[in-house]
């Protein structure tokens, strides 16, 4: 294979390979010298050519080789090539040249255009190497990711429209939605199951201390006396309230006060209404969701139901107002049916004689209140009870079973 310019070659003019100790690497400008010799040559070949087929007899008493520049061998001299110089060969070795460079491979650093193909040019010049490839790694535009581009490269970069925004906007819009629904479903796990767990711990504190209470002698007062419920601090027990339908382990500790720290630990008597089995209205506030869910089935209760309060002395029994026969709340004998649904603003509804603040009580009843509907607190849940019968001494019922309505089917 013959030697090019910038080629490193050996004492015969043969180009030196990469395994014979060769660089294998050419400049650019090498690379250009060599194009517009080859050029030059074929050129000249040419000429000959239709010289030859023009006057056949002025090219057959020709040399095989006619004169060429100073300093360039004949054909049939030995080629002899100093480090960085060419030969000229003639037509038939521009010829084979020609071929030769036809075939090589193009060089990957730079494209080369075929003779055939390179694009002709008007003022004479020669026809530049195609520069390198865009894209990614070739510095090209577009390729880098660039303010307006897409970063996925290429030869041109990519224009932001208002599509794009409207895109960006949309995906932000999701993603924010899409936390706030993670944080709320969070939240609502929270409050309706977590917050049970803490619920159920403070309210076996309490009942636990509120029977050690009972039944420390040294605590002063008669052991018949009850208690002065106005007298009981904010969020401290001071009753249990039990009712059967619910089932025979359900015991809620009712605590002073309707704040929301009391209500957190159990159902809160509302502190300016009377205490049980007191003439007026005996009110209780309790969460239906979550903070133990006290009153979660709070309107599953049917007129004759019972509900039991525990004191420090005596057994408190109150039914639900209503038929049990028809099923129906109301009922002429009290001044509210048995269970409403009403405004979260409707105070009446704890009022001593509810339905009419202004009236005077005359009997002892019982009121429940609590959100509606579940996991809301647009409206309020009412049940209103009434006492049946007196009281039961815990002397004479000291137990849960002993008290006949705990144990009512």
């Amino acid at each position: 294979m013959s030697a090019r310019p910038g080629d490193d070659v050996d004492d015969g003019g043969r180009r030196l390979s990469h395994a014979e100790g060769g660089s294998g690497t050419r400049s650019v400008a090498d690379i250009l010298a060599e194009h517009r010799q080859q050029t030059a040559e074929l050129e000249t070949s040419d000429r000959r050519r239709r010289h030859a087929a023009d006057d056949p007899e002025t090219s057959a008493d020709e040399p095989a080789a006619t004169s060429t520049p100073q300093g360039r061998p004949q054909p049939d001299e030995p080629v002899r090539v100093a480090s960085g110089s060419s030969p000229a060969p003639s037509a038939s070795a521009a010829d084979d040249r020609s071929r030769e460079y036809a075939d090589r491979p193009q060089d990957s650093g730079v494209a080369i255009l075929d003779r055939d193909e390179a694009p002709e040019r008007t003022d004479g010049g020669v026809v530049p190497p195609a520069g390198p490839p865009e894209g990614p790694g070739f510095g090209g535009s577009g390729g880098d990711g660039g303010d307006d581009g897409d970063g996925a490269g290429g030869g041109s970069a990519r224009r932001r429209t208002r599509g794009d925004a409207v895109r960006t906007g949309l995906r932000g819009i999701g993603q924010t939605l899409i936390t706030l629904g993670v944080v709320v479903a969070l939240f609502i796990v929270y409050e309706a199951f977590i917050t049970d767990i803490f619920n159920a711990q403070k309210q076996d504190e309490l009942k636990s201390q509120l029977q050690d209470d009972w039944q420390d002698p040294t605590l002063e007062g008669p052991a018949q006396q009850e208690t002065t419920f106005s007298e009981v601090p904010i969020g401290d027990a001071f009753a249990v309230m039990r009712i059967p339908s619910f089932g025979a382990d359900y015991a809620e500790a009712v605590v002073q006060g309707t704040t929301n720290a009391a209500l957190e630990k159990g159902p809160g008597h509302y502190t300016d209404t009377v205490g049980p089995g007191e003439i007026g209205n005996f009110s209780i506030a309790g969460h239906r969701v979550g903070k133990g869910s006290p009153f979660l089935n709070l309107d599953k209760l049917a007129p004759g139901d019972a509900i039991v309060i525990e004191t420090e002395v005596n057994w408190y029994i109150y039914r639900v107002i209503g038929d049990p026969a028809t099923g129906s709340f109301d009922d002429p004998a009290y001044p509210a049916p048995g269970q409403e649904i009403t405004e979260p603003a409707d105070y009446a509804q704890v009022a001593a004689v509810p339905h009419d603040q202004s009236a005077e009580p005359t009997q002892a009843l019982l009121t429940l209140t609590t959100c509606h509907p579940k996991f809301s607190a647009a409206e309020r849940l009412i049940i209103h009870a009434y006492l049946d019968g007196d009281p039961l001494p815990k002397a004479q019922y000291p137990n849960p079973e002993d008290v006949p309505a705990l144990t009512e089917g």
